[in-house]
């Protein structure tokens, strides 16, 4: 349907919509499985889904576009380094036993 048209849109986006296209991956591809296993893991022993679980893991591995990957690690990178982000991370770190993925040696 969309063929070789949507590719061009997409090498002619401004910054504006190309970020705006990355936030909407971004929240239904990383953060609907994100918070699949985030919950899961707030949730009672017997009350977990292992199965759903072991669903997002995959979704979440299959996922990451991997010649992007160098330049969203620039970005958290970057990210990282303002005092407001660094407050969230410190004030989050009491959480940090129910996600899923590590946390990077630099953010411990």
């Amino acid at each position: 349907m969309y063929g070789c048209r949507r590719g061009r849109y997409l090498r002619r986006a401004s910054w504006r919509t190309r970020a705006r296209l990355w936030d909407r991956v971004i929240d239904g591809h990383v953060m609907t499985p994100m918070q699949k296993i985030v919950g899961d893991n707030l949730r009672p022993v017997g009350g977990r889904d292992p199965y759903g679980v072991v669903q997002a893991r995959a979704t979440l591995v299959h996922r990451w576009d991997e010649e992007r990957l160098p330049d969203l690690t620039r970005y958290f990178t970057k990210l990282t380094a303002r005092a407001s982000v660094t407050r969230v991370i410190d004030e989050a770190r009491e959480y940090r036993h129910a996600f899923p993925l590590p946390w990077p040696d630099y953010a411990a």
